[in-house]
Order: structure tokens, then sequence, then C-alpha cells
């Protein structure tokens, strides 16, 4: 029996949860399931252009993943499970909050050797092609970071010294990776990049100790223009050797090549032991890498072989467009190991992205052995690129399955694998479960020559009492599936495409809502330029009708004067969709940059301008470009939760601070100490970590959603581990008591 003070307590907690930062967003997350197997981080958003680097984001000794990618700009973090020669790690975004917008290229480098990594990034400042540098510190045992500045340069980005005294940037195209890595030996981190006029690798030496600053400094002179010699003309993956050391390559290779840069990447490391540094190209122009060996030394680089289908002696790098590769610790052996994944952020391959070379060698003299193309993508939820998620109860059971539109499957020659993706609800109303059930739902991939980016919606548009489908897709057109399975039952579709020949113009996102309140279903459409089209119903509720060209009347293209189109982007990408809170519907709106709109004053306003509450909803969520959004109760706790896609193909789950009437969760058990839940959801224990500790004894209790308490005691001290491997997977509640005072927070066990 549930005592009345824990009844109370539980149900204040789901009634009222909310996040005590504004409009911070909750990770949350369930169990997925594909081809009978738990997915372990099912809910990363997916993955298309990764650049990997380590770091150890909680302080707890072991080398974590960091993932940057570069489609989109997201930040992912990975922390490692622990398991030695296991590439094993769980999702944990939490982490991901403590890094500021990046854009295009991040590498993770301690350049002051204080224990964190250091941030360095293509530079956030427009007109500029440079470093731009943020420096890695822990507070409360979290990876942080802060602006490191430049004050010998206007602009906060790595100055270099020129002959006369004065400094430029250090040049760094914005779709180049450089090489960040000890090159001399001395102690501090180097940097080589290609120049702005292309073909040759120009070589920046860090002075800081040389000139008395320590390595808490970055003061770089250029040592050479043409690094080891060569010159890459994009005409081959082979470059041009130097004939003999120090000499610069000026044979007939460079004479026929474009000498302006196109774009490169780099990774330096110690192949042979030797103590001077190899080199691994990437051209945008070709799918493989390019291997060059060192014949020189630390203090001069000569490239004397090349290997221009690399790993040639294993399984060759063959990604589709512009490869990149990465020296990292994957299997937490002590061994850095090879990485390689495409850096275009478009049109490439979206799934079979990140290649894996085991170090069966040592750090300083590696022997990479092939192992997986996928790794992390095979762990997560990637339906390749574009995913417009639907909550929809497609059996009719009670509980809401999802549905996914997609743009892609990266295909070659320009081919496309659009698709419909049915994850069904096999678990229960608390704890849904979601299994891929189907693939191709209703075979949509059969429209792959002239359709795709697929987003649908549903409502009952006939009033027969089933729910019917509206997909709309890249043209501006729309699919239409009338439900024939009668009321109650699983769903079944007559396909009509280019329904009444509407068409919006490019990348329509439709949703089918009672936006005028007159018992029929109307059509909002979200569009490629950022505005939205409303199309009342001009018929009935069993019969309806529309005016096909969207800029007619009775027809508004700029419904509500909505307008996601942000400066400086060439596109909008507005996803509409409205939750109506006790008789006033809220539009959420996804977009080209990912951001999410939120407007209300729409009631009796239909020809007037919504008001823009908020062009950032959710302020600590970033899942890159072209966000779609449904919004449903999930697990029956009364509040609603956001899922969310991108154009990276995969999803993100969150808990929102909105309960299903519109108010907004106050948190009323929130006044006792702050404390932190990590990690979450848990699997095999969690610690409960006091952010502010007087030293006082505290009361710990764990409940379930039953009110059951599954674990009770008084502890003293700042942190406190609990072993959650008998606990069961499911949702608890985290109660800390201090004279009278108490704080809540959720913790999922899975």
């Amino acid at each position: 029996m549930i005592s009345i003070r824990v009844f109370t307590f539980l149900v204040s907690f789901i009634l009222f949860f909310g996040t005590l930062t504004g409009q911070d967003l909750s990770p949350l997350t369930f169990d997925f399931r594909v081809n009978n197997t738990v997915i372990k981080n099912p809910l990363t958003g997916g993955i298309n252009t990764p650049q990997v680097s380590n770091a150890d984001f909680n302080n707890d000794g072991l080398l974590d993943l960091f993932v940057f990618d570069r489609s989109g700009n997201v930040s992912i973090v990975y922390l490692n499970d622990g398991i030695a020669n296991q590439p094993e790690y769980t999702y944990a975004p939490r982490y991901a909050e403590n890094f500021p917008d990046l854009v295009d290229w991040v590498l993770l480098r301690d350049f002051n050797q204080d224990g964190a990594m250091d941030i360095f990034t293509a530079a956030r400042t427009p007109g500029i092609s440079g470093v731009e540098v943020l420096r890695g510190y822990y507070e409360d045992n979290e990876l942080k970071f802060a602006p490191f500045y430049f004050p010998q340069f206007q602009f906060n980005v790595i100055p270099f010294r020129l002959t006369n005294g004065s400094f430029t940037n250090l040049y760094v195209s914005s779709q180049d990776l450089p090489a960040i890595d000890d090159i001399d030996g001395d102690g501090d981190l180097d940097i080589i990049s290609f120049g702005v006029n292309g073909g040759y690798m120009e070589y920046f030496t860090n002075q800081s100790v040389e000139d008395g600053f320590g390595v808490d400094s970055l003061l770089f002179d250029q040592e050479t223009d043409c690094f080891g010699g060569i010159f890459e003309d994009g005409l081959s993956t082979c470059v041009c050797l130097p004939i003999e050391p120090g000499a610069c390559c000026t044979g007939a290779t460079e004479l026929q090549g474009d000498t302006r840069h196109a774009g490169s990447t780099i990774l330096t490391f110690d192949n042979d032991g030797d103590g001077d540094k190899e080199v691994v190209l990437g051209d945008i122009s070709f799918d493989a890498l390019t291997f060059l060996e060192n014949g020189g030394n630390s203090d001069m680089a000569t490239m004397v072989e090349q290997d221009c289908n690399y790993p040639s002696t294993d399984v060759p790098v063959d990604l589709a467009s512009f490869p990149a590769s990465f020296y990292v610790d994957v299997n937490n052996d002590g061994k850095r190991d090879l990485l390689a994944a495409p850096n275009s952020p478009r049109r490439v391959e979206d799934y079979f992205n990140l290649w894996y070379y085991r170090n069966d060698g040592t750090d300083a003299a590696p022997n990479f052995n092939f192992q997986r193309k996928d790794l992390l993508t095979h762990n997560t939820i990637d339906m390749g690129s574009g995913s417009s998620p639907v909550f929809v109860d497609f059996d009719q059971d009670g509980l809401k399955d999802i549905i996914v539109g997609t743009n892609t499957f990266y295909q070659p020659f320009n081919e496309r694998d659009p698709r419909l993706f049915l994850y069904r609800n096999t678990g229960t109303l608390t704890e849904p479960v979601f299994t891929l059930f189907d693939d191709d739902y209703l075979n949509f991939s059969q429209y792959n020559s002239n359709a795709w980016g697929f987003a649908p919606t549903f409502g009952d548009l006939d009033g027969d009492g089933d729910l019917d489908m509206m997909v709309g897709y890249q043209n501006g057109s729309l699919f239409y599936g009338e439900n024939t399975a009668g009321a109650g039952n699983t769903f079944q579709f007559t396909i009509t495409p280019n329904y009444l020949g509407i068409d919006v113009g490019q990348n329509s996102t439709p949703t089918l809502v009672d936006i005028n309140r007159d018992g029929a279903l109307d059509l909002v459409i979200g569009e490629r330029n950022g505005n939205l089209n409303y199309l009342p119903n001009i018929g009935t509720p069993t019969n309806p009708i529309f005016q096909p060209v969207h800029t007619g009347a009775p027809n508004n293209p700029f419904f509500g004067e909505v307008d996601v189109a942000a400066i400086g982007f060439d596109s909008g990408m507005s996803a509409p969709y409205f939750v109506d809170f006790d008789g006033s519907y809220t539009l959420f709106c996804g977009s080209y940059r990912g951001n999410i709109y939120r407007y209300d004053n729409i009631e009796n306003n239909l020809d007037g301008a919504f008001n823009l509450v908020d062009d950032t909803y959710g302020d600590n969520v970033r899942v890159g470009e072209e966000s779609r959004i449904s919004i449903t109760d999930i697990n029956g706790d009364e509040v609603l939760d956001v899922l969310l896609g991108n154009f990276r193909g995969g999803l993100n789950l969150y808990q929102t601070d909105l309960n299903i009437d519109g108010s907004v969760g106050t948190q009323n058990l929130s006044e006792g100490p702050a404390f932190r839940v990590l990690p979450n959801p848990a699997t095999d224990y969690v610690e409960l970590q006091m952010e502010a500790f007087t030293g006082q004894l505290f009361d710990v209790a764990i409940y379930d959603l039953l009110g059951r308490t599954v674990y009770n005691r008084a502890f003293n001290g700042e942190t406190l581990r609990i072993n959650t491997k008998d606990f069961g997977s499911g949702i608890y509640f985290c109660k800390i008591s201090i004279d009278g005072k108490e704080s809540v927070k959720k913790l999922i066990v899975n």
C-alpha cells in the first residue's frame, strides 16, 4: 500500500516536475529494439560527419569520446564504460551542454598540459578563416570551457608572427581539418594546415616555451610553407613528393594543378616509432586517404613514400567524398586507434560513416587492423539523413507509436533511398518500448525517383473515425493516405500521390489541425522558405475540400506572419506542430538552423501576426539542422514530451516543463538542497552529487512509480554512489531531505 505522504509526494512530483533552469529540456530515453536487440544509445540524434577526440568529461580518469558532427554543428558526448579493450560508451547529453556553439571543425587538445582538454575550432567570427581556442577546466568534476584570448591580434583567433614583427591570423579554411600535434617533439602543440593558395602544407611551430612563457600560451611562427616538401594538386589521391630533403615539389604535377585550395584534412602521428610524424591526407575530390611516410626527422620533415589508397595492406578507406582521419583511443587499452569519417556536411555516407581500425601495435608504432564501418552508429537509431518523426497510435492499442519520414540513406551516383520507419510501442503506458516494426512502411521507398524528405502527419480528415495520413516531401507536394481500416483498427492506407495538386514550393511539412475550430481539419504546411501556408478546409468534417493553389483565397501563404528563416541562412525549413492547451493553441515550429520557435496568440487571430514567445525553445537543445518536432505525453506522467528529428537522421527525446493542461512545472519540492543525478539514465550505478555540501547529515530515498521505497539511508558526504543493478528498468524518483526540506529528481534505470 502507498502511504498518503508518499502518494502525495509522487503525485506532486509527477504533476509539477519541471526543469529549474527556465526552458531547459530534460533528456529522456526509453528502450528501442531493432532485430530483437536493445539499442544501447538510441536517442543521440544520429551521426553524419563525425570528428572524434578523446577527453575526460567527468574527471574519473577514463578517456571518453567527443564527437563533433559538422553536419549541423552538433557536440555529442559519450562516457567511457571502463571496459578494457572494448569500445563501449554511454551517451551523456548533459555534458554536451557545457560546450558552446561551435562551427565547421573541432579538435580537443590539452595545450597547457593541465589535464583538461581544450577546444581548437574554426573561427566563429564571420569572414575570418582561422583557429579559435577555448580553455578547458574542471568545475564540480565536469569539463567546462572559457574563451582564450590573443591580445596580439584584433580578432580572437590564433595569430602568427610575420618577419616585420606584426601578426596575422594563422589560416585554416573552414572546410579543412588541420593537424594540431607536437610535431617537433619539444613538448608543446604545433599546427599544420594548407595555405590559402592550396597545394602546400604550412607548418607553424609553437614558440611559447622558447619565448619564456611556458606551455600556457600559444605563440606561433611559420617554420615552412611546404611541410614535408609535398604538393597536393587535387587531380589524384597521390601527391607530388620532393626530390631531396629540404626541397619543395616543383614538378609537372604542381604546374598542372589548380592552386586554389579546395579542401583537405590532415592527421599526424608517428607510425614507425622514430620520433618524427607521418601524415594522412584526405582530399575533397576523393573517397580515399593518402598516407605519407616521413623520411626526415622532427626538425625537418621529408615525405619519401606514399600509400594512395590507405591502408592498402588492410581494408582501404572508401568514404563518399572528402574523408578525414583521427588518432584516438577507442577501445580503452591506452593505445590510440585510427578512425576515418566523411568531412562534407551533405550528400555523404550517412550510416557506415565511422571506420574503426584497432591498434594492435603500440601507441608510438601502431599496427592498425580494420574492425567495422559503423562505430557508434550501430548503437543508435540512425536512419541516414533527415528524420521527421510523429507520435501516432498505429495499431490502436492505446499506446503511442512512432513513424519517421526520412530524406535518404546514402546511395552512390546521386540515387536516394527515402523511407517511412515504423517503431511500434511494445511496452506499457508508463514504460514504453519502441520496436522497429517496418523499415519501409507502406513501401514509400518506391517513390525515390522523384520524392524524398518525407514528413508525415495524421488526422481524421474524412470524419470516419480513423486517422488518415498526409506526407509532405521535397518538391512541395503532398501524399494523401486514406485510412480504410475503420475506427479502432490497425492502420490501412490507400495512397494518393500529388494530393489535389497542392504545391507550396519545396520541402512541404504538413500538419492536420482544426485551427479555425469549425469541426473540420485544416492544413498548415511549412516549407523551405521558412513561412507557413494555411489552407482552410472549405468543405465539411466528412468531405474535405481545399483550394489547391496555396496563394489563392481563402488560403494564407504567410500564416501568422511566421518566418523561421534566420539571418545568414538561405532557407528556413519551417516544420509546424500545434498543441491545444485547454482551447488555446500553441505553435512549436522546427527550422533549418535547428532552433524550435514557439508562438501563441493564435486563437481568434488567424488573419494577424502570432506572438513569438521564444525562438530557442529548449535552451540546452542542439539537435542540428532541419529540426522536426512531435509532442505528446509518452509515459503517462501528465507532462509533455518532445520528440525531435533532424538532418542527421536520428531522434532526440526530451521531457518538457509543460503539463498537459499547459501549466508550467513549478517543482514545488525543490526548496531542499541542490544535487545532481549522474549518469541519468543509469545502468549499473547512479551517483547523487551534492552541489553545495555543508557537512550536514541528509536522508536519501528512492521510490518507484508505485511509491515503493527501493533505497533508503542517511548520508554525510559530497557524493553517494548507489548500485542500481537490482532496481529493474523503469522510472524512479530520488529524494534528498534535510531539516524538513526536500529536493526530488527523476531517475531512469535501463
